[in-house]
């Protein structure tokens, strides 16, 4: 599993049981047990007490993510395009990232709870943010509840749940031992 092995490894059953099953039709497994294929892989991870690896095929965190404009916006025309498989069949989960390479279908695909198919001028104003933002330093890969914050506050539907009423810092300079 997961290409664990004594010294070089094994070959990686979370890419042979896939690749076997759904491009050479070859029943390895009982079908309905490969949508379990990510969880699994994370549990073996979890028990070997190591990190999942990110870029794994079929169960990695990365395996079917997506962030440049024009990509997300084939994507949502055709999931084939950019997807060789559908993420569900071996139990992983379609992610889009926002970045200052986000074109206006990523913005649209993360706004979609919000309606916003026929404001492009909000589309393009979250857009802009972004990207000024990132150009600041700010990233949203990785932060998607900073995206919908920035969202929430564009359309006028954010809402504070507390009041900062002041803050200290204390920086020790203590010496090194």
């Amino acid at each position: 599993m997961n290409g664990f092995g004594e010294r070089s490894g094994n070959a990686d059953l979370c890419v042979v049981i896939p690749n076997l099953m759904l491009k050479m039709e070859r029943e390895v497994i009982p079908e309905e047990r490969l949508c379990r294929l990510t969880e699994v892989s994370r549990y073996v991870y979890e028990v070997a007490n190591l990190p999942p690896e990110e870029h794994q095929p079929f169960v990695g965190l990365s395996a079917f993510t997506h962030k440049g404009g024009m990509h997300v916006d084939a994507m949502r025309k055709d999931e084939r395009t950019y997807e060789h498989v559908s993420p569900q069949l071996v139990g992983n989960e379609r992610r889009l990232l926002i970045s200052e390479l986000s074109g206006a279908a990523t913005i649209l695909a993360k706004t979609e709870q919000y309606d916003l198919t026929h404001n492009k001028e909000v589309l393009r104003r979250i857009l802009k943010d972004v990207q000024r933002l990132e150009s600041e330093g700010y990233q949203f890969e990785a932060a998607e509840a900073s995206f919908e914050l920035l969202v929430k506050r564009l359309l006028g539907r954010y809402r504070s749940h507390f009041e900062l009423l002041g803050y200290r810092v204390t920086v020790d300079g203590g010496e090194a031992q």
